[in-house]
């Protein structure tokens, strides 16, 4: 437990609030418990295929939904934190991820296009 508060601190001193709300988000070990491989495979997506990660947070599953879904594909990555919208812009355009669309939505509307989404995604939110 000293060791994740310290990483905590370390993290709000270098780099600010963004980066202690994904570290919230992502903690350490999140891949051990939370099997993202196994539920991207469960969700049997297909190359093309358009999904929105409502509360996407840091992007945890949105980027591993991108991939699975392709170039041809896309992903909405919706949330309504501010911090988060930066950071999803950010490592998306980063990492040249044309096929994840970041949304800034609100509390009662996520702000989807009508008619394109196949999955609606969400996890801990």
């Amino acid at each position: 437990m000293r060791i994740r508060a310290l990483v905590a601190l370390a993290a709000l001193t270098l780099y600010g609030c963004g980066a202690l709300k994904r570290f919230a988000y992502e903690g350490i070990g999140r891949d051990s418990w939370q099997k993202p491989a196994e539920v991207i495979a469960l969700l049997d997506l297909h190359p093309g295929e358009q999904v929105a990660d409502i509360g996407a947070g840091g992007g945890y599953f949105s980027f591993r939904l991108a991939d699975a879904v392709g170039p041809g594909g896309r992903v909405y990555a919706v949330d309504v934190d501010d911090d988060m919208i930066e950071y999803l812009r950010s490592r998306a355009q980063r990492e040249g991820r044309s096929n994840v669309e970041v949304i800034r939505g609100e509390y009662g509307d996520p702000l989807l296009p009508d008619g394109r989404i196949d999955l609606v995604f969400t996890c801990d939110t």
